[in-house]
C-alpha cells in the first residue's frame, strides 16, 4: 500500500488490505495512506497542512507562518523581536545611507548618504551618517600607488587592498600587480617578456631570438 510499510498492513483476503500506521508525509484516511500536500515555503515543518514551525523570519499564528516586517533600510534584523503578528524586528545593520537609532530603527541620513560616491583612484572611508542632522562623515581617500601603472587604473575598497588593471610597458599584469620584465638584449629591438619580437640590423628573429646574420669575407 503507497505510504505503509508490509509490517502495518493486515488483510482477509488478497484486496481487502488496511493499513494501521503512515510513513512520514501521509495520513491515514479510511484504513488507507494519502499524501499530505507539502509545506508552503515559510514553513519549516507541517502536520497536515498546518505549519508547526516557521523559518527565520515568520513566526506561528493559528496554523500558519506569518512575515515579521523588516525596518525600511534594514540590512539585518534581530528575528528574535519578532513576537506578534505583523511585529517589525529591531534592526541590527543599516543598508548604507540609513543609521541605526537607539531603538533599533534605521533612520535615513538627512544628506542622503548613500548617493556618495568616490572617484577612480579613491576609496570611501567612514560611515554615511553617525546620528540624525550629522553631516556626512565619509571621504575619499587615495589608493596607495602602486609601481608600473597609474593611479586611475588602481582601484581598492581600503587603504591597502588596491589592484592594478593595465601597467606601463616594461611591466606584466601578474595578480592584479605590474611586475617589471627583464630588459631586452641588445640585439633585440622590442620584446615582450623575455622574448624578441623584433631585431637590429645584421640580425634576424628565429625562435623568439635574434641571431648574427653572418657577413661574407671580404665584405
Amino acid at each position: 500500500m503507497l505510504g505503509c510499510n508490509s509490517a502495518d498492513i493486515t488483510c482477509s483476503t488478497g484486496s481487502d488490505q488496511k493499513c494501521s500506521r503512515c510513513h512520514s508525509g501521509y495520513a491515514l484516511i479510511n484504513d488507507a495512506c494519502q499524501p499530505l500536500p507539502p509545506c508552503r515555503a515559510e514553513c519549516r515543518a507541517c502536520s497536515g497542512t498546518s505549519c508547526i514551525s516557521c523559518y527565520e523570519g515568520y513566526i506561528l499564528y493559528n496554523n500558519d507562518c506569518w512575515p515579521c516586517i523588516t525596518p525600511e533600510g534594514c540590512k539585518s534584523s534581530d528575528t528574535s523581536t519578532c513576537t506578534s503578528i505583523n511585529a517589525t524586528m529591531a534592526c541590527l545593520t543599516c543598508n548604507e545611507g540609513y543609521f541605526n537609532n537607539p531603538s533599533g530603527e534605521c533612520v535615513a541620513c538627512s544628506n542622503g548618504g548613500a548617493s556618495y560616491n568616490c572617484s577612480a583612484g579613491y576609496w570611501k572611508n567612514g560611515t554615511s551618517c553617525s546620528g540624525e542632522g550629522e553631516s556626512d562623515t565619509q571621504t575619499c581617500q587615495a589608493c596607495q600607488s602602486m609601481l608600473g601603472c597609474n593611479s586611475a587604473d588602481i582601484t581598492c575598497s581600503t587603504g591597502s587592498d588596491q589592484k592594478c588593471s593595465r601597467c606601463h610597458s616594461g611591466y606584466a599584469l601578474i595578480n592584479d600587480a605590474c611586475q617589471p620584465l627583464p630588459p631586452c638584449r641588445a640585439e633585440c629591438r622590442a620584446c615582450s617578456g623575455t622574448s624578441c619580437i623584433s631585431c637590429y640590423e645584421g640580425y634576424i628573429l628565429y625562435n623568439n631570438d635574434c641571431w648574427p646574420c653572418i657577413t661574407p669575407e671580404g665584405c
